[in-house]
């Protein structure tokens, strides 16, 4: 959860994202290089210091991504594979968790 993170991360998405309003912050995934933000209304995905926005009345479908879509490994998915309206991408989740992220949002795409 967004308010779990340490007060300093937390400033630094809320000052890197432009957030719009009555947008508010959900969950985040965070590293130095790579991190993404689950709004009310957005994904933001920062990878290099890059952001993109994806807004959520674009998405499609949600599905664990595995290369070699073994079952045995489902707890260990790392990956979710996000088709909104005009692109597939792949967002990293921590390992135990993408079932969490997988269900917020499925809840956005209904």
């Amino acid at each position: 959860m967004f308010e779990e993170l340490k007060p300093s991360v937390q400033d630094l998405i809320s000052i890197t994202v432009d957030f719009i309003e009555n947008e508010l912050p959900i969950v985040c995934y965070f590293t130095t290089s790579y991190w993404w933000i689950l709004t009310t209304s957005r994904l933001v995905i920062n990878e290099d210091q890059k952001l993109s926005y994806y807004s959520l009345s674009k998405l499609k479908n949600i599905t664990p991504y595995d290369p070699f879509m073994d079952e045995r490994r489902k707890k260990e998915f790392q990956t979710l594979e996000i088709n909104f309206k005009d692109e597939v991408l792949r967002l990293k989740v921590e390992q135990g968790t993408w079932h969490g992220i997988f269900n917020m949002l499925n809840f956005f795409r209904t």
